[in-house]
């Protein structure tokens, strides 16, 4: 069973990127960016797709088990994109 997390959901319960990211403990700032622009392309890509928030959302459950494997970054911007990219 995978744990589901919350502490990138805002007061309003709407998906916080910033604080995803910060949630994942990746210590390269550069790295943290890189994946804020991967989210971002993700995020542009799926606009107007009827299953947009459940694409994204299969992305970050991805990006939260592979970053717990301490996968490196350019693994985790696939995993985020994979379900985007298949659209």
């Amino acid at each position: 069973m995978v744990a589901v997390r919350s502490a990138h959901l805002n007061k309003a319960g709407e998906f916080d990127p910033k604080k995803w990211i910060a949630s994942l403990g990746i210590s390269s700032q550069q790295s943290c960016e890189r994946l804020a622009e991967t989210w971002d392309y993700c995020r542009e890509k799926t606009q107007g797709h009827p299953q947009a928030d459940l694409l994204l959302w299969r992305g970050v459950e991805m990006v939260e088990i592979l970053s717990m494997l301490s996968m490196d970054i350019d693994t985790l911007r696939a995993a985020n994109a994979f379900p985007a990219g298949g659209r």
